[in-house]
């Protein structure tokens, strides 16, 4: 990663590969970020964080995004080259991953193999309520599996 060196882990901040269109961001407001933001968390998408350059390119964000967060969370339901481009930032720096997936496309044999071994949620897009208790005790242990290191901002 380019400037790694100045990057500090922020504690609250959760990296979401999600795709960025329209349809796909009403049901991540309305459904993925208040599990996150009740565990006192901070869903960060790289098309939202603010560029610190003019000219500074939209992966510079990606890479700081997930190096700075506490995990990623990433969104593979029609498996989405850039969200799968991202998972593999974040396995490249061994940032723990959770993986939400629409249920038809949940089938073990739908899901490659070098993905079955992170925590995924299978959810059904208009069964809100079972979505967000299940991320919502997957945020937690995601937590408890990544507590904070000593000398970490929440900023």
């Amino acid at each position: 990663m380019r400037r790694g060196d100045s990057w500090s882990l922020n504690i609250t901040n959760v990296f979401m590969a999600v795709p960025f269109d329209d349809v796909y961001a009403k049901f991540y407001r309305a459904n993925i970020c208040g599990p996150i933001i009740e565990a006192g968390l901070t869903p960060i998408r790289a098309d939202e964080m603010p560029a610190r350059a003019e000219f500074e390119h939209i992966m510079d964000r990606i890479m700081e995004g997930i190096a700075r967060s506490r995990f990623v969370i990433a969104d593979v339901t029609g498996w989405n080259t850039n969200v799968i481009y991202e998972i593999g930032l974040a396995v490249g720096i061994s940032k723990p991953i959770l993986l939400l997936c629409h249920k038809r496309h949940f089938q073990d044999k739908d899901i490659p193999f070098d993905f079955r071994s992170y925590p995924l949620i299978g959810y059904d897009p208009y069964d809100a309520e079972d979505l967000q208790t299940r991320l919502t005790v997957k945020i937690g242990e995601m937590m408890d599996a990544t507590p904070p290191p000593k000398g970490t901002s929440d900023d």
